[in-house]
């Protein structure tokens, strides 16, 4: 009996020890295990809050990028509809500038071929009148006439801008309808030489359409005192 309270007390502080030591190993179990779990919900929190902030940044750029391209979308727009307006309006002033031209050429061809036949009936008008005035004038008459009209273009040429003689040509001709002589080509060339104010050359050419009188050609300048130059001058007017 005194050898079994012994034991069975030892059983009971063994027992109590393994309790002890049991809650010891629970409690320190237990505080590591709340400790990783503690350090698992921050890291759980914290990449939590790293996704939620990527997420906001993903975010702020999608709607970044929508209003970009809404803006550019609405450029887009804009430079189209001012490009149609554009367009319409070259349509416009092409249609507007081929009209003119068609009305303008129209217009033109009309006054050419209007040109044209006044020319031709002015030709014909002047043909009739130097054929009405050798069957109605005798040779010996045409040719006194002929000298008339010589002496009156003589006359003329001192009323003829000296300016413009001046800048004519060294030499010329004297269409005539006919023949002059020497003598009256010589005072037509000192009339003209005297009027340009240097010496011109003349050189006497036969035109039987004249009629009578006589065309100075000097370059461009043409200075008529013929029967046909007074003609064509009558018909305009």
């Amino acid at each position: 009996m005194e050898i079994l309270i012994p034991m069975i007390i030892l059983q009971v502080v063994t027992f109590a020890a393994l309790v002890f030591v049991l809650r010891k190993l629970m409690y320190s179990a237990s505080a590591d295990e709340a400790k990783r779990l503690k350090q698992m919900e921050e890291e759980y929190i914290r990449r939590t809050q790293d996704l939620a902030a990527k997420m906001d940044a993903v975010d702020k750029e999608y709607r970044a990028k929508v209003t970009i391209a809404e803006e550019e979308a609405r450029r887009l727009k804009d430079e189209a509809k001012i490009e149609v307006e554009k367009i319409k309006e070259d349509s416009l002033t092409k249609a507007r500038d081929e009209s003119e031209r068609i009305v303008n050429q129209a217009v033109s061809t009309r006054a050419k071929i209007r040109q044209e036949l006044e020319a031709q009936a002015l030709d014909k008008a002047l043909e009739l009148s130097r054929k009405l005035i050798a069957k109605i004038i005798d040779s010996k008459h045409q040719k006194l006439l002929h000298a008339g009209l010589i002496e009156e273009l003589i006359e003329e040429l001192d009323k003829v801008d000296g300016a413009k003689l001046f800048v004519a040509p060294d030499k010329g001709e004297v269409a005539v309808a006919h023949e002059l002589g020497k003598d009256a080509l010589d005072r037509i060339a000192a009339a003209v030489s005297k009027k340009a104010g240097k010496k011109i050359q003349l050189t006497e050419k036969a035109d039987k359409s004249l009629a009578a009188g006589a065309v100075i050609k000097l370059g461009s300048i043409v200075i008529d005192g013929s029967i046909a130059g007074r003609l064509k001058d009558a018909y305009a007017d």
